[in-house]
């Protein structure tokens, strides 16, 4: 399954439903995730956020090593490798 975070609260709500072999995508104002101490597992599930976000919030420099920055063809992408997906 796709999870596609908006917002930081969304994400703390949404990670007790996350499996392994999910991915989750940060979108607007989730981005703050990639630099922050929340905690994401990555060796359970991949984090992707997305470039175009993280440039308008200035925190392109600073993110954690194990989200993948995309653009948003490969948000398209992963819509289509991942379904269904679930928007929070």
């Amino acid at each position: 399954m796709l999870h596609i975070i908006n917002k930081l609260q969304a994400l703390t709500n949404c990670l007790p439903y996350i499996l392994p072999g999910d991915a989750i995508v940060l979108i607007e104002d989730s981005v703050y995730a990639a630099v922050s101490k929340i905690e994401l597992n990555p060796k359970e599930y991949s984090i992707f956020a997305l470039k175009n976000d993280l440039v308008i919030r200035g925190i392109t420099d600073k993110i954690l090593s194990d989200i993948k920055v995309i653009t948003y063809e490969e948000f398209v992408e992963l819509t289509l490798r991942f379904y269904p997906s679930q928007t929070w």
